[in-house]
């Protein structure tokens, strides 16, 4: 379990290095307090400016997967229909849930993969931004299509396996 833990650590860090300073993207905050994380996934944040939906599709096209990562708990079926909750009740919640995404993540994960999908990922968002900046756009509106989380050249599984097209 500790080598597991380390090994999920080491991705963890591995991306933060290389996504620390992206424009437009939030990496994970360090825990406070020397607090000991157990990293399952690795979550960023992404600006209106480039749009998740858009980055999770750019992603997609480029053999790179990733997901949506979090679902506003108060907008699901049953607290709706139980307790009543609409979109707007917890706004800073539904931001979160707008703009949250996870980037493939596991153990087994090599350097090389982690350096693969951060390049592709930041030089999608500084065309994104080179394009809203030439058409004097601040921010998008968000698209809300999702295409196949699933992509020809690489999976969500353990055994991730990227093609750099």
């Amino acid at each position: 379990l500790d080598e597991l833990l380390v090994r999920r650590k080491s991705v963890a860090a591995w991306y933060s290095e290389r996504l620390r300073g992206v424009d437009e993207i939030q990496i994970p905050a360090p825990s406070a307090g020397g607090l000991r994380m157990s990293w399952f996934v690795y979550v960023i944040r992404v600006s209106n400016a480039v749009g998740r939906t858009w980055l999770m599709n750019a992603l997609q096209d480029r053999g790179v997967p990733s997901r949506p990562y979090f679902a506003p708990i108060h907008l699901q079926p049953f607290y709706v229909e139980r307790f009543g909750y609409r979109p707007g009740d917890l706004p800073i919640t539904e931001r979160l849930g707008e703009t949250s995404l996870a980037l493939p993540f596991s153990s087994t994960m090599t350097e090389q993969q982690v350096d693969m999908v951060c390049e592709v990922l930041a030089s999608l968002v500084r065309g994104r931004l080179a394009e809203g900046n030439r058409a004097g756009i601040v921010s998008r509106p968000r698209s809300t299509t999702v295409r196949s989380r699933r992509s020809a050249r690489g999976s969500c599984c353990r055994a991730c396996s990227f093609s750099s097209a």
